[in-house]
Parts: structure tokens; sequence; C-alpha cells
């Protein structure tokens, strides 16, 4: 991914560092010494790696005002640092920073940062330019613009088909069916919501919501559309639906509706066909205007570029909060998740507890093995942790080789438990093409704390000290401590 990275820094050492790190990726590089120099070169960078400490001012304080600025407010930003603690890491990130990297670095996860942070960029963009594509668009535009859940976009669209066409088109409503290209199937993702066509759809076999058919090969005219890209025209319903509603069903609803016709037409996202959309209609085909075709297409082509506007949201929205390398939530989410159990907790007053989970001798492993072999091991471990919890837990990776577990509800008498789980979870952890990594050793931190006196940083603080304790009593063991007040 090209981009073009400014390094601040005033120890050349670390500069020449990072630039040679960064040219080998491929990105083009640009170093400033002060902040007064990193002012001027800031419009040309798609990416800023921030030395938290420099001679001419606060580097907390130029991420601020990057941040107040319209134009560099999207700037992602890496501070790094020789202070790691969990506060400095806030500060920083409540300076505007997307992320806090701590010195010595790891060359291949600084990289593997930017790259996500540059993907995130990018994608970001292709937002913003498909929203301003929406505002283009006809009404039904303005109905979709604001609009980020697949299901809410499928229902917006089939209930906009009154609206969009008028009352005295014939065109009663639509339905919207998805592709699944890897089942090569069609399923119902949304109707227009009126009373005759519910009362219509009572005529079914079985649930609208629960229609399939074969596209390849196809097992009526909807299938024949997904498999072909081409629109196609019926004056039956049965030819479009049947099989796998029967042809009886299929009449009963065109004689509930008046219908004397339907037009079935691809949708297509990025050139991409994503599903199938059938125009119900109480004229025949032949009836229909060049005018009222054109509008159709229209209206499709909105529900690809809605469909997509969605995907890229639920994209964006997903690198934010996701550690690229494990899958599980990465700092940012940790942090905002903790601080919204907290703060629920306090509400409905009930213990909130905290494991730190740190992987023994990983340099070793990474010294051993080599770099890939540790991420493999770094994949492994977070779907052991992720496996062994609730649903209503988070596992996060704090930074490099730790990762965190929020577990609400849980007092400090089960924390323990819960602990060991992960523990032996993560020892029965194998790689099968490196089956002389075997024993992976984890050592564990444990903080629960009941309202009122519960907070994130008090709680993250007990969980590092139980974790030190916890690797200084030789490591692959639970430690835990009880944070609320004493009676």
């Amino acid at each position: 991914m090209p981009g073009r990275i400014l390094v601040v820094d005033d120890d050349a050492r670390v500069a020449d560092v990072l630039t040679a790190l960064l040219q080998i990726a491929g990105y083009e590089v640009e170093v400033a010494t002060t902040l007064a120099a990193a002012r001027s070169a800031l419009p040309r960078a798609d990416l800023m790696i921030l030395d938290l400490v420099l001679p001419d001012g606060s580097a907390l304080d130029f991420c601020r005002q990057v941040r107040a600025t319209p134009e560099l407010a999207r700037l992602p930003i890496i501070v790094l640092s020789g202070h790691g603690t969990p506060s400095d890491r806030t500060r920083g990130l409540e300076a505007g920073a997307d992320d806090y990297v701590a010195k010595p670095f790891d060359g291949e996860e600084l990289l593997q940062r930017v790259h996500t942070l540059l993907h995130t960029r990018r994608i970001e963009a292709e937002l913003r330019e498909r929203t301003r594509q929406l505002s283009a668009l006809r009404h039904l535009t303005t109905i979709l613009v604001n609009t980020v859940e697949v299901s809410e976009v499928a229902q917006r669209v089939a209930n906009a088909v009154p609206e969009v066409f008028g009352a005295d088109s014939g065109i009663l409503g639509g339905v919207l069916c998805a592709l699944d290209e890897a089942q090569r199937e069609l399923t119902f993702f949304g109707m227009t919501d009126i009373p005759i066509l519910r009362e219509a759809t009572a005529h079914l076999d079985q649930p609208a919501r629960l229609f399939q058919a074969r596209c390849d090969p196809p097992e009526n005219l909807l299938g024949q559309v997904a498999r072909d890209g081409l629109a196609r025209e019926a004056v039956h319903l049965a030819d479009f639906i049947s099989p796998p509603a029967s042809p009886t069903a299929a009449e009963q609803i065109e004689r509930h509706l008046g219908m004397r016709g339907g037009v079935a037409m691809p949708v297509r996202a990025q050139g991409k066909r994503t599903g199938v959309f059938l125009f119900l209609s109480t004229r025949p085909p032949t009836a229909l205007e060049p005018a009222e075709r054109e509008l159709m297409r229209d209206f499709v082509d909105t529900i690809g570029i809605a469909l997509e506007n969605v995907r890229l949201y639920a994209e964006a929205a997903h690198l934010m909060i996701t550690d690229s390398l494990t899958g599980v939530a990465n700092r940012r989410r940790f942090d905002q998740v903790l601080e919204e159990e907290i703060s629920r907790a306090r509400r409905l007053d009930y213990p909130v507890g905290l494991l730190l989970i740190d992987i023994d001798r990983f340099k070793e492993y990474n010294d051993r093995h080599g770099h890939q072999a540790g991420d493999r091991i770094l994949q492994a471990v977070a779907q052991a942790l992720r496996t062994s919890v609730r649903r209503t837990d988070l596992i996060a990776r704090y930074g490099g080789e730790e990762f965190t577990a929020i577990l609400p509800g849980t007092p400090v008498a089960g924390l323990r438990a819960v602990g060991e789980k992960l523990r032996q979870a993560v020892r029965a952890v194998r790689l099968n093409d490196l089956p002389e990594i075997a024993g992976v050793t984890v050592s564990i931190g444990g903080a629960a704390g009941t309202p009122p006196d519960l907070s994130a940083d008090a709680l993250v603080r007990a969980a590092d000290m139980a974790q030190y304790l916890a690797k200084r009593a030789g490591g692959d063991r639970v430690h835990v401590v009880d944070t609320s007040p004493r009676p």
C-alpha cells in the first residue's frame, strides 16, 4: 500500500531506523526533527509517527492542534515514546493519537500498525466518496444515507417502492433477495411492508423469510437473473418463485394482489452481483413505459450503492476496533468497553473482573523460531482465549504479547477460576506445522472490583501488579487481587 510517512523525531538514530524500515516496506518517508518542521510537512503526509519528547514543544499539544485542523483531522497519528505505562498510553490516545507504541519497538508490529491505519484511512475515504454519490441520487438515497445496518437497508429499500414509483404506477411493492456466491443461492432479504402484501404472503407454504432458491442451475427466473446478471420479466409470479414456492401458492398471491406481472433486476455493488430485486406490478410488463424501466434501473443501482455503503461502514468500524493480526479487539476497543462496563456496573451495582494475560518467554519463541512463528503463537493464543470466555466477555490485545479479558459480573471469587480456565486453554495450544512449539504458558494477573469505588485505572493497575507477581513467581500461573473496599 503506497503512502508517505512523516517521521517526527529529534533522535537521528531512531529516525534512521524508522526511515530504513518504512522504505524497505515501500513507503516514502519524510523526517522532521522539530514540531515547527513537522507543521510545514503535514499537508504532504498520509500518516505521522510522532515522538513524545521534542525540543520545541509538547507532542500531545501538537496532536490536539492537528485534530482541531479540519484538513488534517483524519490524519493517522502513531505516538512513539520511551514511556509505555497504561496512563501514558491513555494520555496519548486522549490527545488524538490513533495508536501508541513504546520504545524499544518491534519493527514488524510497527509496520503492521502503519499498514492497518493507512488501510483504514483508505476505507474511510472510499466511504466518504460513496456517501457523496448517495447524496446525488434520488429521494431513496436520502432515506438510506444514514442507514448502516444491512437489515435496515433491506427493509427501507423495499418500503420505498410505493413512494418512489407513486400510487398510480401500478408498482405494488418489491422483494429483495441476497445472493450467496459461495452457496450459489438466493435468500429472502426484505419485502415491502404493506398490509396487502403481508396478507398475500400468508398463502405461501412457509414464511417468506425462509425463501431460498438455487441459481446454478437456476430453479426459476430469480435464479436466472442472479446467474446471468440480466433483467427478466414475466406475467405470472410462479415463473419467479416456483420452486421453491408451489404454483398454487403463487397463483393465490397473484389474485390477492391483483398482480399481472413482475420485473426482476440484478443488484450490483462495485460491479459484482449481490442480489436480485423483484418489482410486483398490477400491469403486464409490456405496459411499462421506458421511463419506468429507467427508474427501476436507478432504483436497483441505488440499492447496490446503499449496500456497498453499509459494507464500507462495517469494514471501517471493524478495522477501528480490531487487532489486525489476531482478530480480537484492539487496545482502543478495550479502553472503550472497560469504561462502558464500569459505568454500567455503577448503575446496576455489580462487579467487574479484569485479567491481564502475558505470554511467558515470548521473546525466546521469536528469537528461536522467527517472527512468523511468533505471529502464529499470538493468533493461536487469541483464538484459545476467545473460545474460552462467555459471549458477554471481551478478549483484547493489549499490546505486544499481552492480552486482556474484561469479565462483567465476575467477582474476585470467580476470577481465579476463569483465569485458570484460560491458562489451561493456552497450555493446550498446538501448531500442527510447528510441533516443536508446545506447552505455551501465560502469566495472568487478575483484579475485580465493585461500585462505588470502581475505576478503570485502579482495575488496570491492580491487574498489572497481580500479573507482575505471577511473573515473579515463575510464570504459568494466575494471581488475583480484590480492589473492593474493605468493610
